[in-house]
């Protein structure tokens, strides 16, 4: 709820504007420019200047398609960070071009804005000169890897100095791999090489141990029919970004739980680093960037290991992954999708029943709701609170509640935790004392036979945990189903780093 709606503009109304998305993105930057200087504010001990400095644009690939004319992965540079990364069916076409299998990232040749400009100026020339064909320039766009979009933000003269395509087009970890992207992939191939092991592990096996495992409460519960046959179609799994986040830990939970390492060590191990660069970029925007050297190198040896394995399979996200750090580095944290994509429901429920003034109205409640939100006790800016609290009799200032919220996200009673110092074990209850820190009391689970990931439901320890002490909630699953006190544990990847 803290990233507010600025504007709403049906899509039918952009198509009709000359310039498209790309010309409307224009005019919101030159709106905020404004703030370059700084504009004054009312405050608690007085006035003072605010100033914002534009750094990037979010977006999915078809986002950047639209807002800079930028062809996206389907052209033979389908990438705008660097010069060399060549997409051709024939492989490179020179020894200076790199493939989408290059997991170097030292071949990688930084592209920058002046050279963007430069190919954009000469395919408008070329244009313009009309001495060319509409197939040659079609042609042309395809090589360049942009589109020509005389009214768009890169053809803008004025815009040059505010809008840098090679610094401005941040990577979102997201689409890239959760949304149809390299997520999507690995889990449809790992499935593949299972079922066709010796012995086989087949989808229906796979799918029954998933029904078996438990998620944190937030996240509702798993199902076995999201890996079903008839959603992995194209060497890809169709599943929302959200399954994705829940699929990928059950899996490798399962391939851990089994050792399946022994048949398919090299499958294991890539799929494990995709799991451990899940478990690092849900961490959120300030502590992934405590573990930006080891999701460098765990983005980097993933793409190693992918390339060798599948290299029938590669996709342009695959590349686009390494830019994710590049962009956490640009910006000193980590930015996703997940926050606005969330708010498409908030603005569909008020658009459904509004039939005048759309755009303003709509814009409106999104507004009201997010200040209610602000009014009802939700501080944006808490690191940590107890959600619909509840008082203690004769103790006042003793609050209690199922529910907190704090650094790791949203936590509820029967979560299974994982805390610093290696605790594991169910929240019963959540504690806070005249608005200090954030306790919860946790039921301590017993290792079994020294292993720290096979836990013992009857041999507990009641204790108390400070919530910031929490690593995050852990997936399991029952290691048998006949032995319902002993529970496998994926415990969170930064425990092991």
């Amino acid at each position: 709820m803290c990233w507010a709606t600025l504007c709403l503009v049906r899509c039918a109304i952009v198509d009709k504007i000359p310039g498209g998305l790309s010309f409307v993105f224009t005019q919101l930057l030159l709106t905020f420019d404004v703030l370059v200087g700084g504009i004054l504010l009312p405050g608690v001990t007085g006035p003072f200047v605010f100033c914002a400095k534009f750094a990037g644009m979010l977006a999915d690939l078809i986002g950047h398609q639209s807002l800079t004319a930028w062809k996206g992965p389907n052209a033979v540079r389908p990438c705008t960070c660097c010069a060399n990364l060549s997409a051709r069916e024939a492989g490179p076409g020179s020894d200076l071009e790199v493939s989408l299998a290059e997991h170097d990232e030292r071949r990688f040749v930084q592209s920058t804005n002046e050279e963007i400009f430069l190919m954009l100026d000469n395919l408008a020339a070329v244009v313009a000169d009309g001495r060319s064909s509409q197939t040659k320039i079609n042609q042309l766009q395809t090589e360049l890897g942009f589109n020509h979009e005389p009214l768009g933000i890169l053809m803008n003269m004025a815009m040059r100095h505010t809008y840098r395509p090679a610094e401005h087009q941040l990577t979102d970890w997201m689409h890239v791999f959760c949304q149809d992207g390299v997520g999507n992939t690995a889990v449809a191939l790992i499935l593949d090489r299972l079922s066709k092991a010796r012995p086989a592990i087949t989808n229906a096996m796979a799918q029954t141990f998933l029904d078996q495992c438990v998620i944190p409460i937030e996240h509702g519960k798993i199902k076995g029919e999201w890996i079903e046959p008839k959603r992995l179609k194209n060497n890809s799994l169709t599943a929302f970004a959200s399954m994705l986040l829940s699929i990928v830990p059950c899996i490798a939970l399962m391939l851990q739980m089994y050792d399946i390492a022994k048949q398919l060590p090299e499958e294991v191990e890539c799929f494990l680093m995709l799991d451990q660069i899940f478990g690092i970029l849900t961490l959120g925007p300030r502590r992934s960037m405590e573990y930006i050297d080891r999701l460098r190198t765990l983005i980097v040896g993933h793409h190693r290991l992918f390339a060798r394995l599948y290299p029938d399979r590669i996709k342009p996200k695959l590349h686009h992954s390494h830019h994710i750090v590049s962009s956490m580095l640009q910006l000193g944290f980590l930015l996703a999708c997940f926050v606005t994509e969330r708010k498409h429901r908030l603005a569909k429920q008020f658009a459904l029943n509004t039939w005048r003034h759309f755009e303003h109205t709509t814009l409106l409640d999104c507004l009201h709701q997010q200040c209610e939100y602000l009014a009802t006790g939700h501080d944006l800016f808490a690191a940590e609170f107890l959600v619909h609290p509840n008082a203690m009799r004769n103790h006042a200032e003793l609050e209690t509640s199922t529910v907190a919220v704090c650094h790791v996200g949203t936590l509820h009673a029967s979560d299974v935790i994982c805390t610093k110092d290696g605790v594991v074990g169910r929240v019963e209850s959540f504690w806070r004392h005249s608005g200090g820190p954030v306790f919860a009391r946790v039921l301590s689970f017993a290792c079994v036979d020294g292993d720290c990931t096979v836990r013992d439901m009857r041999q507990t320890t009641d204790v108390i945990v400070e919530v910031s002490a929490i690593l995050g909630a852990c997936v399991w699953c029952l290691c048998r189903p006949q032995c319902a006190h002993v529970m496998k544990v994926r415990l969170p990847p930064t425990l092991l780093l």
